[in-house]
């Protein structure tokens, strides 16, 4: 994760990046997709299934946002 990078629940929804971990822990995820600069993966986890976008920046190759969807 790149300093400074959004977490957030669906598009509007801010998190801190550990409340994210809390969510997916114990979860696995599968039917990645990468396409420019987003990455996508369904996951499942213990509180049911979802998908997670993360954005990553070219430059520095670090992850600068990511939308849980559950």
């Amino acid at each position: 994760m790149s300093g400074g990078a959004s977490v957030s629940v669906g598009e509007q929804t801010a998190i801190s990046v550990g409340q994210f971990v809390d969510r997916v822990r114990g979860g696995r995820w599968f039917q990645m997709i990468a396409a420019g600069d987003t990455v996508s993966a369904s996951v499942d986890t213990p509180s049911g299934r979802g998908v997670v976008f993360c954005e990553v920046a070219r430059t520095t190759r670090g992850i600068t946002r990511v939308r849980y969807f559950a």
